[in-house]
């Protein structure tokens, strides 16, 4: 029986063993490639990297099983428009079409789902400011965040300025559209001044870049609100980042996956 005991030990040792050395062997050969591209890898970064080159690889494989003839032509980019379909070259009039008579729900927790016209109906109206929003919201970040682990950076300070200069406008008679006052969260693949931009990658978790994305910029202008910047997966794949788990709201066990991952969990 000891006999068999040691076999087995020494077996999964050796099985152990293999995987940290193909681990170890796949990292050194990221680590060398990157320097072909005059790009210098640490074993964190290469580490990130490794999952999406070895899907990568996966579909290069499938695709030298193809027996092909010379003369095919690979496909350089996903077009898919229908054939002779063209591109309008002028900006018809949008009707943002802001209904009216939205009314402030008895239940506050109902204004989560609410959709941006009907917030924007409350907010053009006056029947609800963009700083008791912006409050709202907040709260439910910071209630929620640990359980769908969706937040990165909450940006509390910055989200009640912009909402009371929203609020201070509208006071004025000035009214940018119908995004005037909404508090949104941010995926952390744009930079904001001041805050962490992580991409949600292990060697970036403290990396602070000084400048303002331009989709930031253009939702700054509209007079939106900025209430936190949103997980994503690591270099915005899968559903794991340096933070956690990013999940389904509705099914807690399952993943939300990809660049977007945080911002499914925050809707």
């Amino acid at each position: 029986m000891k006999r068999i005991l040691l076999f087995i030990g020494l077996y999964l040792f050796i099985q152990y063993s293999s995987i940290s050395q193909t681990h170890r062997d796949t990292l050194r050969l990221l680590q060398q490639a990157a320097t072909l591209y005059d790009l210098n890898f640490s074993e964190a970064e290469a580490d990130s990297l490794r999952g999406h080159v070895n899907f990568e690889k996966s579909i290069y494989q499938k695709m030298h099983t193809e027996l092909s003839q010379n003369d095919l032509t690979f496909t350089l980019a996903f077009n898919p428009a229908p054939s002779g379909f063209k591109v309008p070259t002028q900006q018809e009039k949008i009707n943002w079409d802001i209904p009216s008579d939205v009314c402030v729900p008895k239940n506050k927790n109902d204004l989560a789902f609410y959709s941006i016209s009907q917030l924007a109906s409350l907010i053009k109206n006056k029947k609800v400011s963009s700083v008791e929003l912006t409050e709202f919201f907040l709260d439910r970040l910071k209630k929620w965040s640990d359980t769908s682990e969706c937040t990165i950076t909450i940006t509390e300070d910055t989200a009640l300025a912009q909402a009371k200069k929203a609020d201070d406008e509208l006071k004025k008679g000035i009214y940018r559209g119908p995004l005037h006052g909404i508090p949104y969260g941010l995926k952390d693949l744009f930079e904001v001044k001041g805050y962490k931009t992580t991409w949600g990658a292990t060697p970036y978790k403290e990396q602070v870049i000084d400048d303002d994305a331009f989709v930031y910029t253009q939702l700054k202008k509209a007079g939106t609100v900025l209430c936190a910047k949103l997980s994503l997966g690591a270099l915005a794949n899968t559903e794991q980042w340096f933070g956690g788990f990013n999940r389904n709201p509705w099914n807690l066990t399952q993943g939300s996956t990809g660049s977007s991952a945080g911002i499914i969990d925050y809707l």
